[in-house]
């Protein structure tokens, strides 16, 4: 049949049963007609919609940037655009409407939802340049803190020699020396909070410390707080929570960006963001509240569905709250909100608290005898940074041969001659042969001294080698840090026994 002489009915049908949104304009955008579907993308009747101009219910700042043009329509030329139209409750729809003319002035748009398709574009966009973000933090971790390393190390050997000096500028030297040790400190607690926040293997679940996850989000967050709100926090003793600190801080810093996000710019003096901590029968609370606009009931029943967002298209992907519901559950807690327009808004997460399984008390692990840790120790230490290398040599000389190679081919070659040493330190992350290679290579070939080595990090985990049992078995002395930390770590591990 053709179909020109289709029946009025059968054509509306199969308009109405369309899942494209359709339309009818004037020239001036005003709606004539619109169908079921259109209605729906819509979140209006058609009553509502009839009579209204297409213009009336766009992104108002998207409109600006982007007028409609009628020009090409006219003209008899097809469109295709992406426009981001406003539901009465707020909430953002993102269609790709291709419109042509069909009669006289008449307009035909054709519309079709890619919310869903467009935020979980920008969501993967995000996600990889997070992962991208994280690889390359880690790697800015690590190189800061090899140079952080040498500076504190001679800072330490600074103030060692001005508190045995007689000269009168001693005092004043110790001084500087303890102020500038104090600025090496901040900076290593900033690339730590990066480390923390940004490490890989973060399922691996332990006891967390709550506090400590609050405050590296804290930190985290600082910039989107500061000019917002002032930050109060109120902390009561609570136990630890089994969990990850990477993932524990990062459900917390989507939910105090979400807090600073509900306060207006520029007044942090007239808010508040307060940060609590309770625990009650087993179980760990932490309640984040904002001073902000709230959010009514019909936004709060949804708040935690992906995608949904009330916020402007690039503001927000809507995925936020949804990612954290996702983790809190998984880390068998809940997380529930309390709000209302005009009186701010609540989280709650809450946790179970960890419960260590009762076993056997470990034997208690050799201490150090006074004869081993005074004892002159032959100690090899392996590093590429020679700044790292020397200062370790030159403040050791006195106390301990201290024999330095500077890669872990060196090492290798260096044992292979002369493998009586007692204790090895070396860098994990090195060019080429890394700690945890030159690790795999003297349990093969000489396992007593495998089992005195000292790893040192940076913050990076270098490829190859058995990684489990080697950072679970050996101690791992984390950069920046001081001489009496290396000290006591090859004292500890000096009484290994010989094989």
């Amino acid at each position: 049949m053709d179909a020109a002489v289709l029946p009025a009915e059968t054509l509306r049908a199969m308009v109405e049963a369309a899942s494209d949104g359709m339309f009818v304009t004037d020239a001036a955008f005003r709606i004539d007609w619109v169908n079921d579907a259109a209605c729906a993308m819509l979140g209006r009747s058609p009553a509502q919609l009839v009579g209204t101009t297409i213009a009336a219910l766009l992104d108002p700042e998207e409109l600006a940037r982007a007028p409609l043009r009628r020009h090409d329509l006219l003209a008899g030329r097809a469109t295709m655009t992406t426009r981001t139209f406003v539901l009465p409750d707020g909430e953002r729809r993102i269609l790709e409407v291709s419109a042509t003319r069909i009669a006289g002035d008449r307009l035909l748009g054709l519309a079709r939802d890619v919310t869903a398709q467009r935020r979980m574009t920008a969501q993967l966009t995000q996600a990889d340049r997070l992962a991208s973000l994280g690889t390359l933090a880690a790697g800015v971790a690590h190189e800061i803190n090899n140079p952080l390393t040498y500076v504190l190390l001679h800072l330490d050997a600074l103030a060692a020699l001005a508190g045995a000096s007689t000269s009168p500028l001693a005092p004043e030297v110790a001084d500087h020396a303890a102020t500038a040790t104090s600025g090496v400190r901040r900076v290593a607690a900033i690339v730590r909070d990066l480390r923390a926040f940004s490490r890989g293997g973060d399922d691996d679940l332990g006891p967390v410390d709550v506090h400590g996850a609050l405050e590296l989000a804290l930190s985290t967050a600082g910039h989107e707080l500061r000019h917002r709100a002032m930050v109060e926090r109120r902390y009561r003793e609570v136990p630890t929570v089994l969990a990850s600190e990477g993932r524990l801080a990062q459900i917390f810093v989507n939910l105090l960006i979400n807090a600073a996000q509900a306060l207006p710019d520029g007044q942090p003096d007239d808010h508040r963001v307060v940060v609590a901590t309770t625990a009650t029968g087993g179980e760990v609370h932490v309640a984040i509240t904002d001073t902000g606009t709230g959010i009514d009931e019909a936004h709060r029943r949804r708040i935690f569905e992906p995608f949904f967002t009330t916020r402007s298209v690039g503001v927000g992907t809507g995925l936020g709250l949804s990612i954290c519901h996702g983790l809190v559950v998984a880390l068998g807690g809940r997380i529930d909100v309390d709000t209302a327009p005009g009186r701010g808004s609540t989280f709650t997460v809450t946790l179970p608290a960890f419960v260590a399984a009762t076993a056997a008390p470990p034997a208690p692990a050799p201490a150090p005898t006074a004869a081993a840790a005074a004892r002159r120790l032959r100690l090899l230490f392996v590093d590429d940074e020679p700044a790292i290398g020397q200062v370790v040599a030159r403040a050791f000389a006195d106390t301990h041969e201290v024999v330095l190679a500077a890669s872990g081919g060196d090492a290798r070659e260096l044992l292979a001659r002369d493998p009586d040493f007692d204790v090895v330190v070396c860098d994990l992350v090195m060019p080429g042969i890394g700690g945890l290679q030159l690790h795999a290579w003297l349990r093969q070939a000489h396992p007593a001294l495998a089992a005195r080595l000292v790893f040192v990090s940076g913050g990076r985990i270098g490829d190859g080698g058995d990684a489990a049992t080697a950072l679970a078995d050996q101690p791992v002395l984390d950069k920046p840090f001081t001489l009496d930390a290396l000290e006591a770590a090859i004292a500890a591990i000096a009484v290994a026994p010989r094989r």
